[in-house]
């Protein structure tokens, strides 16, 4: 049984370049193996997995390599004891769009050319039309649903089924609806219940950023060497607006989201929110000033303190703004009301609860020193897509109700069509293309955002495997 797992920098030691990684693995089954016949192994391991310059990744670090090739390198080892089954859990849920669809390419001829038999774990029901013969559903620890996936997806008999791929996004329906409606002079509308959009903006952006640049500092064996993640990277956001910034991990998306917020500073650049430059403010003023921009994180169960209770973590930043006594109480039953929760879930931990409900304290915490402006960063990967549909909804009244202005980063583009209104497109640290949700989907012009979108699942048809490029991995 070979397995690969959902974050595949993590599986990897970073420490060994990937020839000696799948060498040692290679020992542990024949540790007198000798070195040509584990140089040969290897570079069959390799050869199926579609890179352009095989002996480069074998020379490399896995901090050297971009998220899809290092996904490449853990089915490449997960397939060194030829198993006759292979486990890919989430194998694509951090990879951008044509990341996913290169993967999911992959897995599909490794299982045609070497008759491997294939679970896949996923939360993602594209992935299940574009590879699944046969779906099992689970809720709870329970199957609720098992057949072949065309008639699963068709037909499907359980009411949690119905419910997930009702609530899954349509990009085709959302694309036409946005364009009827921009044709109106009107902003697209979202979602089931007919949400509108905010109102057009005008006058000074909320937050603006110009000409960032960011580079980290890795040390090995006494060498110093630098790590560019954000590249000249220059935004606005206004009130009341989102903008989505979308790329694959490892493309710079949370660092430009942190030096957004001074959660690390930038080594060139400027960063104004709300006309204020928050590079000229002292420390008390800054401290006052992030009262008016949160971030809600990608994993709730992490971000929350699980020893202390819900109301215990609403409490936090409300005390530490000078909110006390009755009031305090209150603030809290009135947040926890906002996002949809029952107040009587304050006395409980963040392991007591749903993932959903974990994320709706979250943001209810982001709101409770009622900012104008939120970082989203990838709010819903970690969902199933009935609670991804209803976080987004909530998100969706929140920013109607209070106004507020939204960076929403993300690699789903099914997602961006929901949520945003203008669309960054980040690649290697720099971005790529900008513009409206609808002329970036509906127009693109750089070759990476067409890569995006040719790569975009759908239930409604299945993938054009004929559409599959490598990627050029050099």
């Amino acid at each position: 049984i070979g397995f690969v797992s959902q974050t595949p920098r993590a599986s990897l030691n970073p420490a060994l370049r990937v020839r000696d990684q799948i060498l040692a693995v290679l020992r542990k089954r024949d540790p007198y193996i000798k070195t040509a016949k584990a140089r040969q192994r290897i570079e069959k391991l390799l050869a199926p997995m579609g890179f352009k310059d095989p002996k480069r990744v074998c020379n490399s670090f896995p901090h050297q390599l971009s998220g899809g090739m290092c996904q490449r390198v853990a089915i490449a080892l997960a397939l060194a004891y030829d198993p006759l089954l292979l486990i890919a859990d989430e194998p694509t849920t951090a990879l951008d769009a044509a990341v996913q669809f290169e993967i999911l390419a992959l897995l599909r001829r490794l299982r045609n050319d070497l008759g491997l038999s294939i679970i896949v774990v996923t939360h993602d029901l594209s992935v299940v039309r574009a590879i699944a013969d046969s779906v099992v559903v689970i809720k709870d620890g329970e199957v609720k649903e098992t057949g072949e996936t065309d008639k699963i997806l068709r037909q499907p008999s359980h009411p949690y089924t119905k419910a997930l791929l009702k609530a899954f996004p349509d990009t085709i329906k959302i694309q036409e609806r946005s364009k009827q409606s921009i044709n109106q002079n009107q902003v697209a509308s979202s979602l089931s219940n007919n949400n509108t959009r905010c109102g057009i903006a005008t006058g000074k952006p909320l937050v603006l950023a110009e000409g960032l640049y960011k580079r980290f500092r890795t040390s090995r064996f006494g060498r110093s060497n630098y790590v560019t993640a954000v590249d000249g990277v220059s935004l606005s956001i206004d009130t009341g607006k989102t903008l989505a910034l979308v790329g694959e991990s490892g493309s710079g998306k949370s660092t430009v989201a942190r030096l957004l917020i001074r959660l690390i500073t930038p080594d060139s650049g400027e960063v104004f929110f709300d006309g204020k430059n928050l590079a000229d403010l002292r420390e008390r003023s800054l401290i006052d000033l992030r009262h008016g921009f949160q971030m809600v994180f990608q994993d709730p169960q992490l971000s929350l303190n699980p020893r202390r209770t819900i109301a215990a973590n609403l409490m936090r930043p409300l005390e530490n703004a000078g909110v006390h006594g009755a009031e305090l109480h209150d603030r809290v039953e009135t947040l926890l009301n906002d996002v949809g929760l029952d107040t009587g879930l304050k006395n409980r931990f963040a392991g007591e609860i749903s993932g959903g409900q974990c994320q709706r304290v979250a943001i209810a915490r982001a709101l409770a020193l009622e900012p104008k402006f939120l970082i989203l960063d990838e709010p819903t990967s970690a969902l199933d897509v009935s609670v991804q549909a209803e976080i987004l909804e909530l998100l969706l009244e929140l920013q109607d109700h209070r106004n507020l202005a939204y960076l929403f980063v993300t690699h789903d583009l099914k997602l961006v069509n929901l949520m945003a209104d203008e669309v960054s497109v980040m690649s290697q640290g720099c971005i790529v293309e900008s513009g409206s949700s609808y002329t970036v989907f509906n127009e693109p012009e750089h070759p990476y955002t067409k890569s995006l979108l040719q790569g975009v699942l759908s239930l409604s048809e299945p993938p054009n495997w004929e559409l599959f490029r490598s990627r050029n991995e050099d």
